[in-house]
């Protein structure tokens, strides 16, 4: 699908209440007072009616539970959806792999995951799912080196890129976002110019790029860079280099 994770914060500001485009999203009713999705419940979304035109983007909005059985999702996973938002606390490899299942590739917004291990991500990254993990902390070099063989898009939060991240980074060939409260070395920069996806973009950076952050970057010919500050949800800068 065209209709990317960047489309989608730029133009949303809460699930399920905005139009994106053309039509209107179909977002999955929650039950607030539940935080455990077993399969009956699974059984009663699954039932729901799915958008009739195809220009609709559906949202599968499961935030409110932090746990579930793995024979939900895997129920769930035979239904196509854009985006598919999860609150789960923890990721075990059985939820992983039924994750995984999933057809059609939908971007998978995991909101309250604050932990991921290589096993997990090596789950998640084979199947080529679209991973938006911006909720996890403290991403080993391992784990980032895991995520960067998803075929998808990918979204990943960090204080900065080290050297051996950004060769990790570079070999993903999808779309990757990465939010990053410090820019990174030059040598780290240089690695993820040579990023080999269509789209590299950076969020979240405080301060104005340098020019030798912009430099290393701008060294990959085959790129335009832009970069602007974004008043959206914070005042930021934004990095966009795409292939050209």
């Amino acid at each position: 699908m065209n209709f990317n994770r960047r489309d989608f914060l730029k133009q949303s500001t809460m699930i399920g209440l905005v139009l994106p485009f053309d039509g209107m999203l179909n977002a999955a009713p929650i039950a607030p007072n539940k935080t455990y999705l077993d399969l009956i419940s699974a059984i009663e979304i699954s039932r729901r009616p799915a958008p009739a035109q195809p220009q609709v983007v559906s949202i599968l909005d499961l935030s409110s539970y932090s746990d579930a059985d793995p024979a939900a999702f895997e129920c769930l996973s035979e239904k196509p959806y854009g985006f598919v938002i999860l609150g789960l606390t923890e990721l075990t490899p059985t939820l992983a792999r039924a994750i995984a299942k999933w057809v059609d590739s939908p971007f998978f917004i995991f909101e309250k995951l604050y932990y991921l291990d290589r096993g997990n991500a090596q789950i998640l990254s084979a199947s080529g799912a679209n991973l938006d993990l911006g909720a996890v902390q403290n991403l080993s070099g391992e784990t980032v080196e895991a995520l960067a063989q998803t075929n998808g898009h990918l979204h990943l939060s960090l204080e900065t890129i080290s050297l051996a991240m950004g060769r990790a980074l570079k070999k993903h060939n999808g779309s990757l976002s990465l939010d990053l409260s410090v820019e990174p070395t030059y040598g780290a920069a240089l690695e993820l110019a040579n990023h080999q996806g269509h789209e590299l973009f950076i969020y979240r950076l405080m301060q104005r790029p340098s020019e030798a952050f912009i430099s290393a970057l701008s060294s990959n010919i085959e790129k335009t860079i832009n970069f602007e500050r974004q008043p959206i949800s914070g005042d930021f800068y934004c990095i966009e280099a795409i292939r050209i």
